[in-house]
């Protein structure tokens, strides 16, 4: 369950008699020291290691997760074992909370830097997919236990019907009303907590489409303000200050919008953008027109020619810049599966060091407990 956990926050409210009743997914870690421990900073130094020595994005971000699922054992184990107002619970809660922002902020900023983040978006929406179905599992004993009680309800209140029996019958049609008022109470229950993990998924879903939209609008924009200028040179013509000064202003702006995070502001500002482009288009067009005044056709034509020939030179230039890009990419995914490497093998040494930390505190709380019952 290396992703499962994500977006669990709402599920840790459900009832101890839930978990008691579901068994724990075998792929959750089991807890080691417990927030309620005066040993468990050493869990969290151990942590501390390990991000210290993990450099790659993704991997920290899947770090997290993993980190997160310890979290929710630790919560599952404590309100297993001390119920829901067990101490440490706020400290665990509080941590997974943690765990899970990191990993959106981790997922986001990648994106904006223009990093494929496809695989690890993708791990999280399936990981929605599988808690929503976590969720609805761990209430499904206590639901399949109202239903049996509800036919059980519904064949005696017929019964005694049928046998004239009014006043049992009456009874029977209270706790029949009770029963079913708690059957909607505890669906509306289960709807809360899938709808929790679905807005949360949700939106980290909308923000990235958010994104990639003002990243696409922003380059719409750009790749347009480029054809007015090619079009202006091939033209001969010099587009003053005042024509492509706002255009370049508010790309510009675009720009610091999208790296701050401003999505929204982005796709604003790359529209106006757009207008403003099209406005010195229109003034580049009534220069070219002035420009042609008083040349004979065969100038006309030779110009134009003039123009398309330069039109064609750019657009291998820009598809020349293209490849030229997409080496420059190649190369950067090859020295970052290399550092991947490298971080792995740091990781791995943090963790050795992580888990000798929790077997001494580990240790350390089992004498503890063991002086205790002495």
């Amino acid at each position: 369950m290396r992703l499962k956990v994500l977006f669990m926050t709402v599920a840790l409210a459900l009832p101890l008699t839930v978990f008691a009743q579901t068994a724990t997914p075998p792929s959750l870690p089991t807890p080691g020291i417990l927030p309620d421990s005066p040993w468990y900073f050493l869990d969290r130094m151990g942590e501390f290691f390990q991000e210290v020595f993990t450099f790659q994005p993704a991997a920290k971000a899947r770090l997290e997760l993993k980190f997160a699922d310890e979290r929710l054992a630790e919560i599952q184990k404590l309100k297993q074992e001390k119920g829901k107002e067990a101490k440490g619970l706020d400290v665990a809660e509080s941590r997974l909370k943690d765990n899970l922002a990191k990993v959106t902020d981790i997922v986001v900023a990648e994106k904006a830097k223009g990093k494929d983040v496809n695989d690890l978006a993708k791990e999280l929406h399936d990981s929605v997919g599988a808690e929503d179905r976590f969720v609805r599992d761990s209430f499904k004993p206590e639901q399949d236990s109202i239903k049996a009680q509800l036919r059980g309800l519904q064949d005696d209140f017929v019964a005694a019907m049928q046998a004239g029996e009014a006043a049992t019958a009456d009874q029977l049609k209270s706790k029949l009303e009770a029963l079913r008022a708690q059957k909607d109470s505890l669906d509306l229950e289960v709807e809360s907590s899938v709808s929790g993990l679905t807005e949360a998924s949700d939106k980290l879903k909308d923000q990235m489409e958010l994104q990639t939209k003002a990243q696409e609008s922003l380059a719409d924009a750009q790749q347009k303000r480029q054809e007015l200028g090619d079009e202006a040179t091939a033209q001969g013509i010099v587009l003053a200050a005042d024509i492509l000064g706002p255009v370049d202003t508010l790309l510009s702006n675009a720009k610091d919008e999208l790296d701050k995070g401003n999505f929204q502001a982005a796709i604003e500002l790359s529209k106006n953008a757009e207008k403003a482009i099209e406005q010195a288009k229109e003034k580049l067009g009534k220069e070219a027109e002035r420009g042609d005044q008083g040349m004979t056709e065969e100038q006309k034509k030779a110009n134009e020619q003039q123009r398309e020939g330069q039109k064609q030179l750019n657009e291998k230039a820009r598809e020349q810049q293209k490849q030229v890009d997409e080496k420059a990419r190649e190369q950067q995914k090859q020295e970052t599966e290399q550092l991947q490497k490298q971080d792995e093998a740091a990781r791995e040494a943090a963790k050795k060091a992580a888990e000798q930390l929790k077997e001494q505190g580990t240790e350390n709380q089992q004498q503890d407990s063991n002086a205790s019952g002495d």
